[in-house]
């Protein structure tokens, strides 16, 4: 299984940072223990210098020949974790067993997201964008009272 990991710069690879000047990828061997065991694995440590004016340190057991190209790939990766998030923000809680009313709220909370993405990602939060609903819907609602008197 392929993998590519951010990984935290603690002190061994800031000073791996620190001594090259270029991106470079490295072998890099982990110890664990499991089930009373030692085991070794092997990965590659991708040192990836100023793109986007940070450095940055990933795990892969990919190998790249141009060490910056992790970084797009990572970014491709962290953008559907951000569209998990979004998605649990849209889920609308029900207690409801029946499984049609579930399969209903499931498509409006899909339409939301939907709608969030096609219009307003670039101007507004997931957030922003129900409360931004919210109050137009508000705004309808009391329109429609007005005009009954």
């Amino acid at each position: 299984m392929q993998y590519l990991i951010f990984v935290p710069k603690k002190q061994l690879f800031k000073h791996m940072l620190e001594a090259t000047r270029k991106s470079i990828v490295v072998k890099h061997e982990i110890k664990y223990c499991e089930d009373k065991s030692s085991h070794i694995a092997e990965t590659n440590i991708a040192l990836v210098k100023n793109v986007n004016e940070y450095d940055w340190c990933f795990a892969t057991n990919l190998f790249l020949q141009d060490a910056r190209r992790y970084v797009p790939l990572y970014r491709g990766r962290w953008n559907i974790e951000t569209m998990f998030r979004v998605h649990d923000e849209a889920q609308i809680k029900s207690k409801s067993i029946k499984s049609i009313v579930r399969a209903f709220y499931f498509m409006i909370s899909m339409l939301l997201v939907l709608l969030w993405n096609l219009y307003a990602k670039q101007d507004y939060t997931f957030k922003g964008f129900i409360m931004m609903l919210e109050e137009i819907s508000e705004q309808v609602h009391i329109c429609k009272i007005c005009r009954a008197y």
